[in-house]
């Protein structure tokens, strides 16, 4: 998939748009998105939610899978274990994914997430199923 195309996919993502995600460097089987942690995405222990952190990762390895596909394909996550390794307060998290095995049918990524001081903070596999994109209707 282009560069261009995971870009406007992404830019149009109403779930995106809510997290704030934005695509930092993609390249064939890698990718970098970022998000600033608001006080909306906080639990009531003044941490950060682990569904932000766990979307992050999920997008991030979803879109370097997608920098391997043949136009008109796309990843679809079956499976997703991330480990929390330290709690996040505030700030910029930066989650980096590659590629690992990319199969006809299924690929598996991997990605680590870092706060602004370059912390590991998580880290998770993410397996996806290659498969046609279809209109939603």
């Amino acid at each position: 998939m282009l560069l261009g195309e995971l870009r406007a996919r992404a830019e149009g993502s109403g779930f995106w748009r809510l997290l704030g995600m934005r695509v930092g460097k993609v390249e064939e089987g890698k990718a970098e998105l970022a998000l600033t942690v608001s006080e909306e995405m906080m639990e009531p222990d003044g941490t950060a939610s682990k569904g932000v952190i766990a979307s992050l990762i999920d997008s991030a390895v979803g879109v370097a899978v997608a920098t391997r596909l043949e136009p008109g394909m796309r990843p679809v996550t079956v499976q997703l274990k991330v480990s929390f390794l330290l709690p996040v307060k505030r700030g910029d998290l930066r989650a980096v994914a590659t590629v690992v095995h990319q199969g006809e049918d299924v690929s598996v990524g991997i990605a680590e997430v870092k706060d602004e001081s370059g912390r590991l903070v998580a880290c998770g596999m993410a397996t996806y199923l290659v498969s046609e994109a279809r209109r939603s209707r």
